[in-house]
């Protein structure tokens, strides 16, 4: 059991995090830098995000969708604590370090949420849940922290981080849709769609999104210089 645990839990999104990796033309990151987000910016991001669900208005409010209000900022702030330095300014590289802490993230989270299933509920519940849990797994923390981490380095583009680097909209726009995602996503909004509709759905935004910065990047790879960070992002 605890073997499918892992394997079930850890598959799907530590494959994603080696996808974004490769799609890193750069290739200035080392494997074992984004396998030690995987592991740490995961662990950090939980921890971050049981923190802040220490305030209990979001979820008194919006119940199961408050974790969007939540989760994304921890997440984000494990990005920016382990991997924010001068030497990786490329959008794609916050594209594949959001990638790996994300991928981190769901990994534990689903581990967690297995353990608990199967304890409570028995070993056929979990194995659903894992099944479940690793199909739609491209689909969610992913892709989400992918695009908040590459919205950020987008604005900052190496440099400092200050409050008109959150306040830019380039970086703003980007991220309040990666939390509406996960506001619908944990809502029962569209949950009469079949087959898992309402995930592909809410997936497939997500996905347009991050291939958008992920050949932007590739633009500026081509043109072998960054663009100048935004004047908001100086402020």
């Amino acid at each position: 059991i605890p073997g499918l645990i892992i394997t079930g839990s850890f598959a799907a999104p530590l494959a994603m995090a080696v996808f974004f990796f490769e799609c890193n033309q750069l290739q200035n990151i080392s494997l074992y830098l984004v396998l030690k987000l995987f592991v740490w910016g995961g662990i950090l991001g939980i921890v971050l995000s049981l923190v802040l669900f220490e305030v209990d208005w979001p979820t008194a409010l919006f119940g199961a969708s408050a974790a969007a209000l939540i989760e994304e900022p921890g997440k984000l702030a494990a990005v920016i604590l382990l991997a924010h330095r001068s030497r990786y300014p490329w959008t794609l590289n916050g594209l594949c370090f959001g990638a790996a802490v994300g991928a981190g993230f769901a990994a534990f989270e689903s581990a967690g949420y297995a353990l608990s299933i199967a304890l409570t509920q028995g070993t056929d519940a979990m194995h659903e849940n894992l099944f479940v849990r690793g199909f739609l797994s491209p689909f969610a923390h992913v892709v989400w922290t992918a695009i908040a981490a590459a919205a950020l380095w987008r604005v900052s583009r190496g440099g400092p981080l200050t409050m008109g680097s959150f306040r830019n909209w380039r970086f703003l726009s980007p991220f309040l849709l990666v939390v509406a995602l996960h506001f619908i996503w944990n809502s029962t909004f569209l949950d009469g769609i079949p087959f898992f509709g309402k995930y592909l759905l809410l997936g497939a935004v997500a996905w347009m999104v991050a291939f958008g910065f992920l050949f932007g990047g590739f633009r500026e790879v081509s043109k072998g210089q960054l663009p100048a960070p935004t004047p908001m992002a100086k402020t």
